[in-house]
Order: structure tokens, then C-alpha cells, then sequence
């Protein structure tokens, strides 16, 4: 029995010692991790490169265009009611017919305007015992008119009242810009510049040197459009004023450039 045990015991021992010894080699190397204050002492070019998302420097760039519109879109048209639907088509018809001939006198294409709504709705009183009854029927014919000479826009207005009266409405103006291209162009330039300035000052401040762009997207778009809505109510002496103001191009970018 005492052969048997004493290599047991021995074993045990040795055993205990080889745990300790893994104890003191953790606490040592915590030790001093903690006697330089915790902080790693790599650079953070060093950094940088040794995480596996830090690819590169992400930036976004902003350019924005301004311009004056060229085009104004307007949404004209009659509205009639009349006891019978047959006969409020028949009404609307001829002041459309009227309207039309009034855009044509101040000059715009027939290609430039378009019926862009036209209904026919019956005309409801509703009664408190829960009867109802029509009361006629309305006609409703919205045209899609583009005016290309913007000092002519309150006197297309203007004249469309004249020609049809009470029945007219405005629905709507908003202005626009035909061509685009070379605004945006423009803001496309100054988006990447916008960018190239953000990425230069972040690899400066990171003390990484700055490489080729390796991934760029892009989303653009125009301002909000100035916008006039209402009905027309102007004095015959009175004409319509309309301001087309300035539009605004955006672009913007997203680029990630590479670093060394």
C-alpha cells in the first residue's frame, strides 16, 4: 500500500505546483498590462490597419447648384354643376374649349398642356334622418400646362379667368428647371471636393496617409419647388403676381478612400 500512494501524493503535488505557476504567469501579465496604465501603445495608423472593418475612410460630400427656373407648370381648369351630368359635361366642355383657345393666344404649344384629370360626381345633400339626396351633378376638367416664358405666367392666369369665369380653377403652379444636367455637373464637383476636404482632415488627424478613393455611390435631387396653390379671385384690373424664385440642386456622395 505505501509503494502504491507515494507516487499518488507525488503526482498531486506536482499537479498543484504546475496550477500555481499558471496563476502567477496570469497575474504577471495582467501586472503589467496595469503598470502602463491599460493603454495600447500602438499608433493609430496601426490601428487602423489592423481592424478588419476599418477598410478605408468613409466621408460624405454635399454640392449644391442654384439656378433659375425655366419652366412653370400649372394646373388649369373648370369646374361646373348642373342638374343633370349630361349637361354639366356639355358646360365644362365648351369653357374648356374656351381655356384652350386662351393658352393658345398667349402662345403655348399644344404640345405643352394636357387633361391631366377629368371626373363627373354627383352632388349629395345629406339629411339628418339619413336621406339622401342629389341635388345635381359636377363636372370637374384639370389641364396640365406648361408655360416656358415665366414674365407670361400671371397673364396665362390672368386671361384663363377672362375666358371662362367663375368655373376656373388654379390648382396649382410649380417651377422647375428643363435641363439639369450641367447643374448637376456642378454639384457633383463640388460634392467630391466636399468629401476630399473631410477625408484629408480625418488622416491627418489619425496620422494615416490618405490613398485613392476605392468606393464612391451618389444620390442627388432638386430643391422643393416653389409652389402657389389656391382659386383664382383677381379683379379684372388686378393682375397676378407670380414669383418663380431660385431652385436648388443637390448632390450627394459617399466616398471611402484607402489608407496607408
Amino acid at each position: 500500500n505505501l509503494r502504491v500512494a507515494a507516487p499518488i501524493l507525488v503526482g498531486a503535488v506536482t499537479l498543484i505546483v504546475g496550477v500555481f505557476a499558471a496563476c502567477g504567469g496570469s497575474e504577471s501579465a495582467a501586472g503589467s498590462g496595469a503598470e502602463s496604465g491599460g493603454v495600447s501603445t500602438e499608433t493609430p495608423a496601426a490601428l487602423l490597419a489592423e481592424g478588419d472593418d476599418a477598410s478605408g475612410i468613409s466621408v460624405s460630400g454635399r454640392g449644391v447648384a442654384v439656378a433659375a427656373p425655366d419652366i412653370a407648370s400649372l394646373s388649369l381648369g373648370v369646374s361646373t354643376i348642373r342638374d343633370s351630368a349630361r349637361q354639366a359635361r356639355d358646360d365644362a366642355a365648351s369653357l374648356v374649349t374656351e381655356l384652350i383657345a386662351s393658352l393658345k393666344d398667349n402662345g403655348i404649344a399644344e404640345e405643352d398642356y394636357h387633361t391631366s384629370r377629368f371626373s363627373i360626381d354627383p352632388e349629395i345633400d345629406y339629411r339628418p334622418n339619413g336621406e339622401q339626396i342629389i341635388r345635381g351633378y359636377r363636372v370637374t376638367s384639370i389641364l396640365a400646362v406648361k408655360v416656358r416664358d415665366l414674365d407670361r405666367v400671371g397673364e396665362v392666369i390672368d386671361d384663363a379667368v377672362d375666358a371662362v369665369g367663375d368655373p376656373i380653377r388654379v390648382q396649382g403652379i410649380t417651377f422647375s428647371i428643363e435641363e439639369i444636367g450641367a447643374l448637376q455637373s456642378e454639384a457633383r464637383a463640388q460634392a467630391m471636393a466636399d468629401a476630399r476636404a473631410k477625408a484629408e482632415e480625418l488622416a491627418e488627424l489619425a496620422g494615416v496617409d490618405l490613398g485613392k478613393p476605392i468606393a464612391i455611390s451618389e444620390s442627388s435631387g432638386g430643391g422643393p419647388p416653389v409652389f402657389f396653390q389656391g382659386f383664382a379671385a383677381a379683379e379684372a384690373d388686378i393682375s397676378t403676381p407670380i414669383s418663380p424664385g431660385q431652385l436648388e440642386i443637390t448632390v450627394a456622395v459617399q466616398v471611402t478612400y484607402a489608407i496607408s
